[in-house]
């Protein structure tokens, strides 16, 4: 699946949960049920890691650093009230978080030096194993979505989000070419996020179609042994920001 077609595919999957009224603003969840696609050598190389499981009641040895049990990551996890009016937890899980990362090997992206973007981009958004929790939130029109994933990775680097935010810097616009040839237009660019941890970054990518610009959103912020992400589509800056903000309020407060 193209980034793109991911982004497509996850509204979707948000409009069909809203509207079919399986939304409540109080139960979030650590068990989402999306299907992924089959991972390519090269996203599995990016794709983050993370820890075994732990104890649900007792914190991982960290030398003092900030760190959460599994109780308190799912405690921590947001609801729609953080967001906004009218945006509910989705029951059944977030289509933003998935359980395999996005395969890239029928495309490639052109200039090939920007391959690295979308896979980087794409390995955030994949199911952690180990201490963590995934929930998603939709509005009320269910055109837009945010999926949450907290997890606690020991010994998290200051520097983790170093490279994405590089590749973002060199590669403003790119292509992705299909298959049969068509091109894709893409834009990349960093938010204007407040710095809320040890490290912070949130990155726009955004299809251009000719009629419709379809945005996704990554945010990442670590506290110590916690990373927090956030995956938003069909939304904006300013809501992305605040979700981040208010998803971060909640870690602290859940330790």
């Amino acid at each position: 699946m193209n980034l793109a077609r991911r982004a497509l595919a996850s509204a979707t999957v948000v409009l069909a949960l809203a509207t079919a009224g399986c939304a409540t603003d109080d139960e979030p969840t650590t068990t989402p049920t999306t299907a992924g696609t089959e991972s390519t050598e090269a996203t599995a190389a990016a794709s983050p890691t993370s820890e075994p499981a732990a104890d649900a009641t007792t914190a991982p040895a960290t030398d003092g650093r900030f760190t959460l049990t599994q109780d308190q990551v799912t405690a921590a996890l947001m609801t729609g009230s953080d967001v906004g009016d009218g945006w509910a937890v989705g029951i059944g899980g977030g289509p933003l978080i998935t359980t395999s990362p996005a395969d890239f090997s029928n495309s490639y992206f052109d200039p090939d030096t920007c391959t690295d973007l979308p896979v980087t981009f794409d390995s955030f958004s994949v199911e952690a194993t180990g201490v963590h929790g995934v929930t998603q939130v939709v509005s009320a029109a269910g055109d837009a979505g945010i999926g949450e994933q907290i997890q606690v990775i020991e010994g998290l680097p200051s520097d983790r989000y170093a490279a994405l935010e590089s590749l973002v810097a060199a590669c403003p616009s790119f292509f992705q070419v299909g298959a049969d040839g068509d091109e894709m237009a893409f834009s990349a660019a960093t938010l204007d996020l407040p710095e809320l941890g040890d490290a912070t970054l949130g990155v726009r990518v955004t299809q251009s179609t000719g009629e419709q610009d379809v945005a996704m959103y990554l945010t990442l912020t670590s506290i110590g042994d916690v990373e927090v992400a956030l995956v938003g589509v069909y939304t904006d800056d300013a809501t992305m920001i605040a979700a981040t903000q208010a998803a971060v309020d909640r870690v602290r407060a859940a330790a």
